[in-house]
C-alpha cells in the first residue's frame, strides 16, 4: 500500500442516531486529526470487514449491515452481500463482486501467495473465499474464498 500514514475508516454506527453511515475519511495519527473523503461508500455499512490486497493495490471491503437491516433489528439483522474496492492512490470506491451470502461480524484473511481472501466467522456459519487473480467468491463451506 502507498505510504500515506493514515489509518482508512469505512462506514460504522453514528453516535447520535446509532445507524450505520456510509462516509469514509483518513485519520492521521501525527495530527490527531480526521480528513472526510469525497466519495461515499455504495450503502451504508457497519459490522463489516475490510483488508488490503497488495497486488491490486485496492483495500476489499464485505459485508457489514445497511441501515434497512439495522432498522429490522437492533443487534443481528440481515447482513450485505455486497463488496467494494477503495483505491489509496485515486481515493474512489467502485462496486465488486458480491460474496454469495450475506455476512457481518467477520474477518478477512489474506493468503498467500494465492492472493486470496478468506472471509470466516461472524453471525452467518458459511464460510468463502475471494480471488485476487479471477475477482470471484468460492464457496468453502464454513467459509468464503475471494479470488481477484
Amino acid at each position: 500500500m502507498p505510504t500515506i500514514n493514515q489509518i482508512l475508516l469505512f462506514g460504522g454506527l453514528t453516535v447520535l442516531t446509532n445507524l450505520p453511515t456510509s462516509t469514509c475519511k483518513l485519520f492521521n495519527p501525527l495530527t490527531n486529526k480526521f480528513t472526510p473523503l469525497h466519495q461515499k461508500l455504495t450503502v451504508d455499512r457497519c459490522r463489516h470487514s475490510s483488508i488490503y490486497l497488495p497486488s491490486l493495490n485496492r483495500v476489499l471491503i464485505a459485508g457489514g449491515e445497511s441501515t434497512e437491516s439495522i432498522s429490522l433489528s437492533r443487534f443481528f439483522g440481515p447482513a450485505l452481500p455486497s463488496t467494494e474496492f477503495f483505491d489509496p492512490v485515486l481515493r474512489t470506491l467502485t462496486s465488486a463482486a458480491g460474496m454469495t451470502s450475506w455476512r457481518a461480524l467477520f474477518s478477512l484473511t489474506l493468503i498467500p501467495p494465492s492472493d486470496h481472501v478468506l472471509a470466516c466467522g461472524g453471525n452467518y456459519l458459511e464460510m468463502w473465499s475471494f480471488s485476487t487473480w479471477a475477482s470471484v467468491w468460492q464457496t468453502t463451506t464454513p467459509c468464503e474464498f475471494f479470488i481477484p
